[in-house]
């Protein structure tokens, strides 16, 4: 997973927001995944039941500790895709 991380993404202990230059072999098919999903509408609206019900699942299926839902990097992952999916809604009216 590491070396994905690193080939396609960027990403290494040395960058973990990916390499300053922007440039990773992936990007190209980074903009093919953005484009295909550029023209969908939301199904469905949030709602926090439903999110701590996912978020309770994911942490137990996947075994991950309680704590990494504090971890910063989670939670700025989070906040990024708010502010997707608040664009996304404002775009369509939602």
């Amino acid at each position: 997973m590491n070396n994905h991380l690193a080939n396609i993404h960027g990403v290494t202990k040395e960058y973990p927001e990916g390499h300053p230059t922007g440039h990773t072999p992936g990007q190209a098919s980074s903009s093919r995944i953005v484009a295909a999903f550029a023209s969908m509408k939301p199904q469905f609206e949030f709602n926090s039941d439903s999110f701590q019900r996912f978020l309770i699942r994911w942490i137990f299926v996947t075994n991950t500790p309680f704590l990494a839902v504090e971890d910063p990097t989670f939670r700025a992952l989070l906040t990024y895709l708010l502010s997707c999916v608040s664009k996304i809604c404002t775009y369509f009216g939602s």
